[in-house]
């Protein structure tokens, strides 16, 4: 920057050269940066260039004799040698610079070049001479201390904002730290209120333990006399028909004097039919499976052998001989079919129902076989004359299942006219009438070498009956665990463990003295499928479930989930795996008396063979 009467900093001009007072007047001041504070004007003065051969020797011959050049240069050597090392000086600044200076922070470019234009021409005519004072250091404080402020300012602004939003996000999380600590206290003192709750039912469940142990104690020996009373009513029963057969066969034979003796007189008397006697209920049998062991069906190993394809339409229920290697399906087309095991030839069928057969079993020692359908009718097949010996017509709707009893003497059957019924197959008719149930009975089984049975009903109900009882008291026992309509009813040979199954899937094992659930299970897993029919292995360990998703499942039909392995480690099974062979959903299974094979019939008209 150039000032006006001084010269240039930079250090780089001949300081021997006099300068002329027009050139500085027409000398032009170069603006400070932007930025700079207009107060740091500073001036250097560099000798550090400086030496003797700078001096005008002319000069010094006009000022002083020959004789003392020399002394005068060593002196000024020596001066030079002790001058002080450069300085910056704070030079003030002119009212001209001050201007221009404002002008280019404020970015004024034409009023610059105005101004400037102007001062140098007054400048040049003389008029400016008398201005030389500067610009008192106090207006370059006051320019330093207002842009401090403007700087300052925009940071207070900036620090506000921060703080705002400090402010807010506090407020937020305090709000947010309110709303936990409410929930907090909410919950402690339902914590609170549940554990005084829980304590108190205690306390009166703790009540009433002696009041159940009492009842538990009447109902074992209430359970134990009404046990004897029909031990007692049974034996009665059997001494009264045995009377009643002893008066029949005494009019019998008085009858048949009377007639001989009015042959003899000549007299002609018309014959009478005599009446078919009607077959006594058995006494209660010693179960022989109960106490023979065996050996769990390797489910886990079965695996599809065969397929017969001998219906035309679904195949609704199988039934295996309980002698020979046969099994008996029957069909949506109204036909029923016996098969050799484990060959595929077709060894008998029949025809004579109107409509679909849903229900089929063969009779205990072999030589019958029943089976039931939508034409409301049960059918009686006699294998020796091969055709049908009986039928029963007592049902109103069509027939769901059918069963004989262990005597052979008796089949019982459920319908969808909300009934089931005892037949007496010597005297041809229907003996008794099982009431109960709100909807259709779907399944039912003989408890094995007893005379009760288990129905199965689409009002979500389990019932155990007594064939013996008086009709006012028929139904012993009722079981509520299942949440849609019953399919099937099954018992093991043993008879102490009922497997039951819904249209949701789950299968259900109870215990039948206790009445309690053993265990259950769920045949649903990623979708809903319904579990039609199932059926218990020799051993009564292997349950297995037809399902409508084509599916055979195999559960373990004890209930006993937890097994130990050949290293004695305690190990969990829910299921022994899954078969498959249908196409469409498996309506029926069954495994043979061995436990060698396991049949499956399903809607795609096709009966599987698993071993």
């Amino acid at each position: 920057m150039s000032i006006k009467g001084d010269f240039k900093t930079s250090g780089k001009e001949d300081f021997s050269k006099p300068t002329s007072e027009d050139e500085t007047k027409n000398r032009k001041l170069k603006p400070l940066r932007s930025g700079a504070s207009s107060s740091n004007i500073y001036v250097e003065k560099d000798l550090s260039n400086w030496n003797g051969s700078d001096i005008d020797e002319d000069e010094l011959d006009r000022d002083i004799s020959f004789e003392g050049l020399e002394q005068k240069k060593r002196k000024q050597k020596d001066e030079v040698k002790r001058s002080p090392r450069p300085e910056l000086q704070k030079q003030p600044e002119v009212i001209d610079d001050f201007i221009r200076n404002f002008f280019v922070k404020k970015g004024m470019e034409k009023s610059l070049a105005v101004f400037q234009d102007e001062w140098y021409e007054k400048q040049q005519r003389g008029e400016l001479t008398e201005i030389t004072e500067s610009v008192p250091d106090v207006y370059s404080q006051l320019q330093m201390v207002e842009e401090e402020l403007l700087r300052v300012k925009s940071q207070l602004e900036q620090q506000k904002q921060y703080a705002d939003l400090v402010a807010q996000r506090y407020e937020k999380l305090k709000k947010v730290k309110d709303h936990h600590k409410m929930n907090h206290l909410q919950m402690v003192q339902q914590k609170d209120q549940l554990r005084k709750e829980l304590e108190r039912l205690k306390k009166h469940c703790s009540k009433y333990d002696p009041f159940v142990e009492e009842l538990t104690n009447k109902y074992d020996k209430v359970f134990k006399e009404k046990a004897l009373v029909c031990l007692e009513r049974d034996r009665l029963l059997s001494k009264v028909n045995e009377l009643e057969n002893n008066k029949q066969s005494v009019s019998i034979e008085n009858t048949n004097e009377s007639e001989k003796t009015k042959r003899n007189v000549g007299t002609k008397t018309p014959t009478k039919k005599i009446k078919k006697k009607d077959s006594v209920l058995p006494l209660d049998k010693k179960n022989p499976y109960k106490d023979r062991k065996y050996n769990r069906t390797a489910a886990e190993s079965f695996a599809l052998s065969q397929v017969y394809e001998g219906h035309t339409m679904s195949i609704s229920g199988v039934a295996i001989h309980p002698k020979k290697p046969i099994v008996a399906t029957v069909s949506d087309d109204s036909t029923w079919k016996a098969w050799s095991l484990p060959t595929t030839k077709v060894i008998m069928s029949g025809e004579g129902h109107t409509d679909w057969v849903s229900g089929i079993d063969f009779h205990p020692f072999g030589t019958h076989l029943a089976t039931c359908g939508g034409d409301s009718t049960v059918k009686l097949w006699d294998f020796a004359n091969a055709c049908c010996s009986l039928t029963f017509e007592d049902h109103t709707l069509p027939v769901w299942e059918c069963q004989f009893h262990y005597s052979g003497d008796f089949l019982v059957s459920c319908s969808m006219d909300q009934t089931s019924k005892l037949f007496d197959i010597r005297s041809e008719k229907c003996i008794t009438t099982f009431r109960g149930h709100k909807d259709s009975v779907n399944s039912i089984v003989c408890v094995p070498f007893t005379n009760t049975i288990l129905t199965a009903s689409a009002d979500k109900s389990i019932s155990y009956w007594d064939m013996r009882a008086d009709s006012k008291s028929l139904c012993v026992q009722t079981y509520y665990g299942h949440k849609n309509s019953c399919n099937c009813v099954a018992i093991n040979l043993q008879g102490d463990t009922i497997a039951s199954t819904d249209c949701d899937g789950n299968v259900i094992l109870w215990d039948l003295k206790t009445q309690k659930i053993r265990a259950q299970f769920n045949a649903s897993h990623e979708t809903q499928v319904s579990a039609n029919k199932c059926s218990f292995d020799p051993s009564g360990k292997v349950l297995a479930v037809a399902c409508s998703d084509g599916s055979v499942k195999l559960y373990p039909g004890d209930g006993q989930t937890t097994r130990i392995d050949e290293d004695g480690n305690k190990i969990t099974i829910t299921t022994f795996g899954e078969l498959r062979g249908h196409k469409e959903g498996a309506e029926t299974v069954k495994f043979d008396i061995e436990g060698k094979y396991l049949i499956s019939g399903g809607s795609d008209s096709v009966l599987c063979l698993y071993n």
